[in-house]
């Protein structure tokens, strides 16, 4: 997968800056921490991406930004339930920063955190092809049966999109109109990437199927029409929301993305 450099990251001088503002507030990690040149990456041609590079606190706080860096104006707002929190932490690529979401837990008090984006027309595809993905990691402590990385839409909607990894095998789903009825297809890889390292996922909708792809390798495929996507919701990284019952993802983000077209 052909991927394109993020823009560039704060001069040295404003990112010892920001970080000493953090700091001040008590919310950053100590200055040694912060990445002098993040090199994180995300697909060429992406039409939306979190990358979570931009964020040198800690932990983020309700309402927190967290920028779309194809510079589209798609950003997120992070949610926080329970006592939830994101954590800012060292990412797969040299220099680059991932989210950590709270630890696996049950019951209907766990904590929660999700990052919302916005309703846009650049995030649904309708017909035509489109892929979406995420680099993530997943030990196996943080294994629940209902994980959701990324997903815009939800399970009854006109249409839907979405990465999951429950039961640490991802997945895909991929929802539509088709001559009049909701049609769903939804691929899963055989086996586990609950192994504590990086893994790079990609989801695809061609005109003829949806294929899941793991580290590079298409891991599984199934027939389906171009079906209609367009579901309404906003896009929730790491969640579908911050109910009980909201599909938390336990793990560990370094990007989100979706390319349409």
């Amino acid at each position: 997968m052909t991927h394109a450099r993020t823009p560039a990251s704060p001069s040295r001088r404003g990112r010892r800056a920001l970080a000493a503002a953090a700091l001040a507030a008590g919310l950053a990690t100590p200055l040694a921490a912060v990445p002098a040149a993040p090199a994180a990456a995300v697909p060429a041609g992406a039409t939306w991406a979190l990358d979570f590079d931009q964020s040198l606190l800690g932990g983020l706080l309700p309402s927190d930004r967290v920028t779309d860096v194809t510079g589209r104006g798609n950003d997120g707002r992070v949610r926080l339930a329970r006592g939830g929190a994101l954590r800012s932490v060292v990412g797969a690529l040299t220099g680059s920063r991932a989210l950590q979401f709270p630890a696996a837990c049950s019951g209907a008090a766990c904590p929660a955190a999700v990052v919302k984006v916005p309703d846009a027309a650049v995030l649904v595809p309708r017909t035509r092809p489109f892929a979406y993905g995420a680099r993530l990691r997943l030990p196996a402590a943080a294994v629940t049966h209902g994980a959701n990385v990324v997903q815009k839409g939800l399970w009854g909607d006109r249409g839907q999109w979405k990465l999951q990894v429950d039961d640490g095998r991802p997945g895909c789903v991929v929802a539509g109109q088709h001559d009049g009825d909701l049609r769903r297809a939804v691929v899963a890889a055989p086996r586990s990437i609950a192994d504590g390292r990086w893994h790079e996922l990609e989801c695809r909708r061609t005109a003829t199927a949806v294929e899941l792809v793991v580290d590079g390798a298409v891991a599984a495929r199934q027939a389906a029409p171009a079906v209609d996507v367009r579901p309404g919701a906003a896009v929730a990284v790491g969640g579908k929301g911050v109910s009980s019952s909201g599909d938390q993802f336990h793990g560990a983000l370094d990007e989100v993305w979706l390319r349409v077209g």
